[in-house]
């Protein structure tokens, strides 16, 4: 939803990382998540849309943006 939403209108590229360990068990406070990458010349740029995002309702609030 961030990227379709936020970030492919804004021009962002970027990549989603499944971090959800599936081959190997994991403790429930290292079980990894979701997380998305664009270019380093960007970020500033997607955190600013992101957190605007979640303010006015568009994304959830309980993501960590950073």
């Amino acid at each position: 939803m961030a990227v379709d939403e936020v970030l492919t209108p804004a021009e962002i590229p970027s990549v989603v990382h499944d971090r959800f360990s599936k081959s190997f068990p994991t403790p429930a406070t290292g079980s990894g998540g979701f997380f998305i990458a664009v270019p380093a010349n960007k970020a500033a740029d997607a955190i600013a849309a992101l957190k605007e995002a979640q303010a006015e309702g568009i994304l959830p609030n309980d993501g960590e943006v950073t």
